[in-house]
This record gives C-alpha cells, structure tokens and sequence, in this order.
C-alpha cells in the first residue's frame, strides 16, 4: 500500500498510509478502537478499495 486513503462518508479512516508486507512475514496491527486497523487489512486482503492512493 502506498499513500492509501480511506474515507466513509466525510470521515477519513485511513489517510496517507504506505507499508509493504511480503510473502512469509507475520503482522500485528495495534491501536485504538476506531483506528482503521480491519479497515487496513480489508483493503490489503482485497475487500474494499482505496479512496486514493495505490495498492500494489
């Protein structure tokens, strides 16, 4: 992901994030509720898409 934002209705869920996972590594997503983690790894898995930015 790369420069990635995420907007539902006039709120920004994720805005201007850009991280890389590859083939074999583990990831651990922590922060608040409301944070955007499941948000982050829908769009990763595919589920939804960015409001801008690039998914690679």
């Amino acid at each position: 992901m790369f420069q990635v934002e995420v907007v539902y209705g006039d709120e920004a869920i994720l805005k201007n994030v850009s991280f890389a996972v590859t083939t074999g590594e583990r990831v651990g997503l922590v922060g608040p509720n409301g944070a955007g983690k499941t948000t982050a790894l829908k769009v990763l898995a595919g589920e939804i898409d960015p409001t801008s930015g690039m998914f690679i």
